[in-house]
């Protein structure tokens, strides 16, 4: 559990249904109020996996900074970005129609040649430079999508495909963004006009018919 800018540190608990507990030596404004059930969940669906927890104070959101974390993946084959769903401050429902509103972004450490679009800073990195993405590649995610993390291959990633993003739920079912019918209209996007266009001149031609020659 990683502690906020102005905090002097930070409180580590090993396993995610003792953090209630660890909680209480955080400073009360910035405490979050939130329900044992919810450590329970990611204790029980996601054992062995680490959680981080921010704690801070609305009151400084003027101040506030990105959070990065640098650490070994379980998965070595895929990136995953975790988004599973739960604004109540509870347990999430993991079988749960969510409607996120985000872009997910990806860099490399070693991208091939012309690989995604350069990345400018606003600000000099400075050593934090090493640890930041040149370049990216990214998909805007909107609508109502099932409730889970955003997983990729990192093949996908090298080849530029960020329609490969799915949705991995927490039964580790990959659920792709775009279903395959969504996929197969698009790749057919002209057929609704060029049969629209025909109906219409068919309208035409026989009531075209119909007022010179009469019924």
């Amino acid at each position: 559990m990683g502690g906020a800018r102005g905090w002097s540190g930070a409180r580590w608990a090993a396993d995610p249904a003792a953090i209630p507990a660890a909680l209480e030596q955080v400073p009360p404004r910035r405490r979050p109020n939130l329900g044992p059930e919810l450590f329970r969940f990611y204790a029980d669906t996601f054992p062995g996996y680490p959680v981080a927890l921010c704690c801070f104070d609305n009151a400084d959101a003027r101040r506030a900074a990105p959070l990065l974390m640098w650490y070994r993946p379980i998965f070595a084959d895929r990136l995953t970005a975790p988004a599973l769903d739960a604004h109540t401050g509870r347990a999430p429902d993991p079988d749960a129609l969510v409607r996120p509103d985000a872009w997910v972004l990806v860099g490399l450490d070693d991208p091939p040649d012309g690989w995604g679009a350069r990345v400018w800073y606003r600000a000099d990195p400075g050593p934090l430079a090493p640890f930041l993405p040149r370049r990216v590649i990214g998909r805007q995610v909107a609508g109502e999508v099932r409730n889970g993390d955003f997983v990729i291959s990192l093949a996908d990633v090298r080849a530029g495909r960020m329609d490969r993003l799915c949705r991995l739920t927490a039964n580790g079912e990959q659920v792709p963004l775009t279903p395959p019918s969504a996929h197969l209209e698009s790749g057919r996007s002209w057929l609704r006009p060029v049969l629209t266009a025909v109906a219409l001149m068919l309208v035409v031609v026989v009531c075209g018919w119909f007022l010179i020659w009469g019924p």
